[in-house]
């Protein structure tokens, strides 16, 4: 096997790479790496988190796979006492997988983000927002400023012409 475990390591390697990667997410609960990666072992996180709510540390099967997927084993305690309480009222999946974008074009792989739900990071995705009530917001603050530029032509003594100016500003306001 390849020390790096990379191109060439065959399938224990795969599969240590796996471990890896699902030790890492339940470590950090969010990671970065290569889509295919974390595609593959978010369904390895998954199947643990849900042997976890369903079974509890109690169960032998439960806490040999939970030991031999995550590789710190202070992790096994973290996925009893803090993830499994977290996850015990999920109807769906415990984990997200979000796309990055390219950076730049070429054959490179494609980036993801894979997290858990529920985590103490900020948001990957941005917060929604109410566009009719900002819009609305705007409007009121463009007739506001539109509204005291007419009253400051109209009232300016350095205008040549203040009649033409104020005409067509007070046609806007109203």
């Amino acid at each position: 096997m390849s020390s790096t475990l990379g191109h060439g390591s065959g399938p224990s390697g795969r599969i240590e790479r796996l471990r890896r990667v699902v030790t890492a997410l339940m470590r950090y609960e969010r990671l970065e790496s290569h889509y295919y990666c974390l595609d593959e072992a978010r369904g390895y996180a998954e199947r643990i988190i849900h042997l976890a709510v369903r079974n509890g540390d109690s169960d032998k099967m439960t806490m040999e796979t939970a030991n031999y997927w995550l590789l710190e084993k202070d992790l096994v305690q973290k996925l009893f006492n803090v993830l499994a309480p977290r996850y015990s009222n999920y109807t769906t999946s415990f984990t997200q997988m979000h796309v990055l974008p390219c950076a730049y074009p070429g054959p490179g792989g494609t980036l993801g983000i894979l997290e858990l739900k529920g985590n103490p990071w900020p948001s990957v995705l941005p917060k929604e927002r109410n566009t009719k009530r900002e819009r609305l917001i705007y409007l009121s603050i463009c007739y506001l400023i539109v509204k005291n530029i007419c009253f400051v032509f109209f009232f300016s003594p350095f205008l040549p012409f203040p009649f033409i100016l104020s005409t067509s500003c007070m046609h806007v306001s109203e």
